[in-house]
Order: structure tokens, then sequence, then C-alpha cells
């Protein structure tokens, strides 16, 4: 998966649905920011960081599984 492509987009959707808890979920614009920095709030950013390594670890759990 990379930053910015069409399963990239779909996890931080689903991010945003599961993180729904009042924070202020804001994207930050992928031209002005360095790389592994997604959200305006740091605290965000962290999480969807945390998210997006426990989704590529169960992808590649079920990969092996195969």
């Amino acid at each position: 998966m990379k930053a910015g492509d069409k399963e990239f987009y779909d996890l931080m959707y689903h991010f945003e649905k599961d993180v729904a808890f009042g924070m202020c979920i804001e994207r930050e614009d992928r031209k002005q920011v360095p790389p592994g920095v997604f959200y305006c709030n740091g605290t965000v950013n962290s999480l969807f960081c945390s998210y997006m390594t426990g989704y590529q670890f169960g992808k590649s759990i079920a990969k092996d599984g195969e």
C-alpha cells in the first residue's frame, strides 16, 4: 500500500469513521507536508499511524495464512 492509492484513502476513510470521538480530524494537504504526516492534529496523526500499522500487520498475517 502506498500513500495516495485507493487502498490508502479507503483506510483513511475507515479510520475517520472508527475514530469519530470528538477530535478534530482534518487531513493535511499532501503537497505541503513531510512524509508520515497525514492529519493536522498530531494526536490524530499518531493514532492513524498506529491504525495503519495494525492494518498492514493484519494484512500480512492473512497473506501468510493463505
